[in-house]
């Protein structure tokens, strides 16, 4: 993988990426040629929706440690907090145009959770696309804390309410989508991160890429980031950002940048009684 020998040592997986396998390969090849240690990498993947019920839960994670032929998987999350009818085939199992959806609690899912770590199947657990009163709720009936909730986080949508909750509670923020890149703003008038006056300015000061500057932006506010790309020269780019700071003011400036612009919506369950978003999202 020339993620590893560029430098990257997480990996962002899911079941419904369908990436464990390939993810799996790679780090393998790479272990045994004596490039990286299991150790000094960060697997992360995801229970899927289909999959709530405690058994399943389990069972999901049993099969994913085969499909990526490891012994552990580092970190475990719940990818979305509404349960969907059990399914083995389908990702989002629909029937006459609706999601069919389960009324399994996310509580019972995290006791499943419970189990993967206690049994030695991962190192660490936590969740996805959880809002802050489902956090809430889950703290207060969990056994295990969870060590991480993976959200959209970027300039335009900073998620400063929930990170401060998150950091209370010791709980590390993973922000997916921090680039926006290929995302098509929804609301108004707001140019992309790309075209942000601000983001181009701290480009030229800097002497740097605009990437860099948002992913620096990101790990300052305390998340990890995790940009997506396959370009080789972007990926060696995207991890050279640790030989610079950007300034309490700059990040004051790119603070201004906040939206709270949600791209990631998984409109197709926004009637589901878990659904996450109602109480950030602008519906305006």
């Amino acid at each position: 993988m020339e993620a590893i020998d560029i430098g990257y040592r997480l990996f962002d997986c899911a079941y419904s990426y369908q990436n464990e396998l390939q993810i799996g390969q790679g780090i393998r090849a790479k272990i045994e040629d004596g490039t990286v240690k299991r150790e000094e990498l960060t697997i992360v993947s995801k229970v899927w929706n289909t999959f709530h019920s405690q058994s399943a839960v389990y069972e999901s994670c049993q099969k994913a440690l085969q499909v990526f032929g490891l012994t552990y998987i580092d970190i475990y999350l719940i990818h979305w907090p509404m349960g969907f009818k059990e399914n083995k085939d389908q990702i989002i199992p629909i029937e006459k145009g609706n999601v069919l959806f389960s009324d399994i609690d996310y509580l019972e899912t995290w006791r499943g959770m419970e189990n993967c770590f206690r049994n030695g199947l991962v190192k660490a657990i936590g969740v996805s696309n959880f809002n802050q009163e489902q956090l809430s709720r889950l703290i207060d009936k969990c056994f295990i804390l969870p060590t991480i909730n993976q959200i959209e986080c970027n300039p335009h949508m900073n998620q400063s309410a929930l990170r401060a909750f998150c950091k209370d509670f010791g709980i590390v923020i993973m922000a997916y989508a921090p680039l926006e890149r290929g995302l098509k703003i929804q609301f108004g008038k707001i140019p992309s991160l790309f075209e942000e006056p601000i983001l181009k300015q701290l480009q030229r000061k800097y002497k740097k890429t605009l990437c860099q500057i948002i992913i620096r932006y990101l790990i300052q506010l305390g998340t990890i980031p995790i940009p997506k790309t396959i370009n080789k020269r972007r990926l060696k780019e995207n991890i050279n950002v640790f030989n610079f700071n950007l300034t309490r003011i700059d990040m004051e400036k790119i603070d201004t940048l906040n939206h709270n612009i949600r791209h990631y919506l998984f409109l197709e369950a926004e009637q589901h009684q878990h659904y996450p978003f109602d109480i950030y999202w602008n519906r305006q």
